[in-house]
C-alpha cells in the first residue's frame, strides 16, 4: 500500500529530523557544531518564512477552484493525504478607521461608538529629570531595566556561500509583475 502525498516528508523531513543535528543532546555537540546548527536553522527558518506566503496564496486559490463549497462560504479539498480548507473569517470588531469615517459621514459623534481611554506612557525625558533632580537614583532606574542575551551566529564566508547556493532555489521569489520579468531579461 502506498502512502498518500508526494513523499516530501519521508524523503526530506524525516531524515532531517532524525539527523544528529536534531537528535543529539546539546551537551554532546561541540561549539562548532552548535554554531553551525544555529546558523543553518536560522537560514532554513528564513527560507521557509519567505516561501510560505506564496504557497499559502496558491493553496487558497486552488482550494476554491477544486474544493467543495460549504454553507459558510468556505471550501474543502482533499489532495493526497491532506485536507485543505479555505475558511471565511470575519473579525469580531469593525475596522476602527473605517468606522470613524462612517460615523463622520453620517454626522454621528465618535463617543457614540468609541470610549476615550487614558493610558499611562513612560516618558524617558521625565525619568531622566527625576534622576537629575535626585528624586530617583540612576541605580534604582537601572535595576528596573529588563535585560536579555543576544546571540549572533553568522556562517563564515565559505559556509555562507554553501548555504546561499543550497537555499537559492527556495529563497527566490517569483516576480510580482511583468515589469520585473522584463527588467530581468534586459539585464542578461
Amino acid at each position: 500500500m502506498t502512502k498518500p502525498g508526494t513523499g516530501l516528508i519521508e524523503k526530506y523531513v524525516l531524515p532531517f529530523l532524525s539527523s544528529r543535528m536534531m537528535q543529539a543532546p546539546v551537551a554532546d555537540l561541540s561549539m562548532e557544531e552548535i554554531a553551525e546548527i544555529v546558523a543553518l536553522t536560522r537560514s532554513l527558518k528564513k527560507a521557509v518564512e519567505n516561501r510560505e506566503p506564496s504557497l499559502r496564496a496558491a493553496l487558497l486559490k486552488e482550494a476554491e477552484r477544486v474544493g467543495v463549497k460549504n454553507e459558510k462560504g468556505g471550501y474543502t479539498a482533499f489532495v493526497g493525504g491532506m485536507e485543505v480548507r479555505k475558511s471565511v473569517r470575519q473579525a469580531v470588531e469593525p475596522d476602527e478607521d473605517g468606522l470613524l469615517a462612517l460615523l463622520k459621514e453620517k454626522n454621528i459623534p465618535t463617543g457614540e461608538a468609541f470610549d476615550e481611554v487614558k493610558n499611562l506612557q513612560l516618558n524617558p525625558t521625565k525619568v531622566e529629570f527625576l534622576v537629575q533632580t535626585g528624586k530617583l537614583t540612576q541605580a534604582e532606574v537601572d535595576k528596573l531595566r529588563k535585560t536579555s542575551d543576544a546571540l549572533s551566529v553568522e556562517p563564515a564566508t565559505e559556509m555562507k556561500q554553501m548555504l546561499l547556493e543550497a537555499l537559492s532555489p527556495v529563497m527566490a521569489s517569483p516576480p510580482k509583475n511583468g515589469k520585473a520579468k522584463a527588467k530581468a531579461k534586459g539585464k542578461r
